[in-house]
């Protein structure tokens, strides 16, 4: 199982931004993501839906199991689900009614040998439902549901 560390994105030139001095994107293009998770960040960020920080993680079950467990914390908050229905195990999760961070927590254990695969299996069916989703239409869900 690989362990990533959390890097900054920018998600205006999709670039690692390794010294945020010389980057010349505003701070507000950034988040803090695992390294698959670029391609997460860069849909939902083209869908108004933008991401601070993007993280995937495992529970260690009974009998050397593990879950998955993935969480992307939004730069803003919305009143409705922008996204619509989510894929199974995915979820909004709300402060105060109101949306600031989507969560997946895996129904599937998997073995430590095939955590890596279903990291990259749950990621790609995450990024290609984002796909699936009306870009224009989400964007003016996000004016109209979001922080104000």
């Amino acid at each position: 199982m690989e362990v990533l560390q959390a890097n900054s994105y920018c998600m205006e030139c999709r670039q690692w931004v390794t010294d945020g001095s010389k980057h010349e994107c505003p701070i507000k293009h950034r988040a803090l993501i695992d390294t698959n998770m670029s391609g997460v960040a860069d849909r939902l960020y083209a869908l108004g839906v933008v991401p601070m920080i993007a993280f995937y993680g495992f529970s260690n079950d009974a009998d050397d199991t593990y879950r998955l467990r993935i969480s992307i914390d939004l730069h803003q908050s919305f009143i409705h689900e922008v996204l619509g229905g989510l894929p199974r195990g995915w979820e909004y999760c709300r402060d105060d009614g109101r949306i600031n961070s989507l969560e997946f927590n895996d129904w599937h254990s998997c073995f430590e040998e095939d955590a890596d695969a279903r990291v990259s299996e749950i990621i790609k069916e995450f990024e290609e439902f984002l796909d699936s989703r009306d870009i224009e239409g989400t964007r003016a869900l996000t004016l109209l549901a979001g922080d104000q």
